[in-house]
C-alpha cells in the first residue's frame, strides 16, 4: 500500500499529488473506472454549490489535483462528488470494539482487486485543520481514519437504492476528521 503525505493547503497537497502521478505517467482520467457519462455530469453540478457552500477546500484539493495532472477540473469533480451513487456493487465494513482498555478499529475494503496498487494510507496535515490519518480507494476520497484527538469515524457501505443530490458519503467522512481548526 502506498503511504501518501499531504501538507500545506488544500490545493498545494493536491497539486504536488497529482504533479507526482503525472510524471510517473499515472493519469487518472486514463483508469477504466474512470467513466464520466451526462447523467453523472447533471448529478455533479447539481451537488457542487453544497461543496461551495459547506466543503469547499475539498473542491481546491480536487483542482489542485486537476491541475498537477494537467487534465479537466470539471471531469474530475464530477467523477468525485458521483462517486459511489452510479459505480460498482461493493460492500464496504468496519468494525469497532472497545474494553477497558483498548480500542480496535477495522474495516475490509470491497473494491476492485485490480486497484489495489492505488489504494493508498494518507497522512494529511493541512494548514488550519485538525491532522488526520486515513484510507482511501480513490485518492482525495476517504472510507476512514483518525484524527489527532482519537476521532475516528469509517464507512460501511451499501449502495443506495435512491440517489439524491447532496453530500457524498465519503467526502463527508474526510470533512468529519479534519474539523477546521478555531
Amino acid at each position: 500500500m502506498y503511504h501518501g503525505r499531504f501538507k500545506g493547503t488544500y490545493y498545494e497537497a493536491g497539486y504536488k499529488w497529482g504533479e507526482l502521478l503525472y510524471k510517473n505517467n499515472n493519469i487518472i482520467s486514463n483508469k477504466h473506472t474512470f467513466v464520466i457519462t451526462e447523467e453523472r455530469r447533471k448529478f455533479a453540478n447539481e451537488c457542487l454549490p453544497i461543496y461551495e457552500k459547506y466543503y469547499p477546500e475539498i473542491l481546491e484539493e480536487i483542482k489542485g489535483i486537476a491541475d498537477g495532472q494537467k487534465d479537466s477540473y470539471e471531469n474530475l469533480y464530477t467523477f468525485l462528488l458521483s462517486m459511489y451513487c452510479f459505480e460498482f456493487d461493493n460492500h464496504c465494513t468496519c468494525i469497532a470494539l472497545k474494553d477497558d482498555q483498548s480500542i480496535i478499529f477495522g474495516r475490509n475494503s470491497d473494491f476492485l482487486v485490480e486497484l489495489e496498487k492505488l489504494y493508498m494510507n494518507c497522512l494529511y496535515k493541512l494548514d488550519n485543520v485538525y491532522a488526520f490519518n486515513g484510507n482511501t480507494t480513490a485518492f482525495v476520497e476517504m472510507e476512514d481514519g483518525i484524527n489527532e484527538y482519537g476521532l475516528a469515524i469509517g464507512l460501511t457501505f451499501i449502495y443506495p437504492k435512491v440517489i439524491n443530490v447532496g453530500f457524498n458519503r465519503i467526502f463527508h467522512l474526510k470533512c468529519n476528521k479534519n474539523f477546521r481548526k478555531k
